[in-house]
C-alpha cells in the first residue's frame, strides 16, 4: 500500500518542486513593479501542489506506520507549511516594494495575510487532521511577528538617534 501511495503522491510532489525552481528563477531583486509578484505566485502555486500531495497522504493514513509517517511524509507536510507561510511573506514583500505604497496598504495587506494564515492552518489542521502542519504555520507566524519587533525596535532607536538633544527654537 505504501508503494501505490508515493506513486500517487509523486505527481503532485514534482510539480512543486517545478514551481519552486521557478521561483528561484524569479526571487530576484533585478525585477521591479508587477514582476514582483511573480515570485509570490510561483510560491502560491508550490504550496497548493505540496497541498495536493498531502491532502492524498491525509485520506490515506490508515495505509502507513508512524515510522512510515516520518521517513516518508513527515518532510512534505513541513514543507507545505512552510512554502505556504512563504508565500503569503513573499506577497507581503512584494506589496511593501511597490513604489509610492501607501503604509496603510501595506499594514492591511499584512494583517490579511496573518488572519488568511490563521485560517489556512485551522482548516487543514481539523479537516486533514494534521497538527503538524498548523504548528508549521504558527511557528512561521511567531518568527515573523519576532523579526518584525525587532525591526519596529532597531527602526525607533534610528529615529531617536536622529533627533536633536536640545531643541533650536528660540522662545519669543
Amino acid at each position: 500500500p505504501i508503494t501505490d501511495l508515493l506513486r500517487k503522491t509523486s505527481g503532485p510532489f514534482i510539480v512543486a518542486q517545478l514551481f519552486q525552481s521557478l521561483w528561484c528563477a524569479s526571487f530576484r531583486p533585478k525585477y521591479k513593479g508587477v514582476s514582483r509578484f511573480v515570485s509570490a505566485g510561483m510560491l502560491g502555486a508550490t504550496a497548493y501542489s505540496l497541498s495536493r500531495a498531502h491532502a492524498t497522504l491525509s485520506a490515506n493514513s490508515h495505509l502507513y506506520s508512524n515510522l512510515q509517517y516520518v521517513v516518508f511524509f513527515l518532510p512534505i507536510t513541513l514543507h507545505f507549511g512552510w512554502v505556504t507561510s512563504a508565500a503569503l511573506v513573499n506577497l507581503n514583500g512584494s506589496v511593501s516594494l511597490q513604489e509610492n505604497q501607501s503604509s496603510t496598504i501595506i499594514k492591511r495587506v499584512g494583517h490579511t495575510s496573518v488572519i488568511l494564515a490563521t485560517a489556512i492552518g485551522a482548516f487543514i489542521a481539523t479537516k486533514r487532521d494534521a497538527p503538524v502542519y498548523a504548528g508549521v504555520i504558527t511557528w512561521a507566524l511567531s518568527a515573523v511577528a519576532d523579526g518584525m519587533k525587532k525591526r519596529l525596535a532597531a527602526a525607533a532607536e534610528e529615529d531617536q538617534a536622529s533627533r536633536p538633544l536640545i531643541s533650536n527654537k528660540q522662545n519669543t
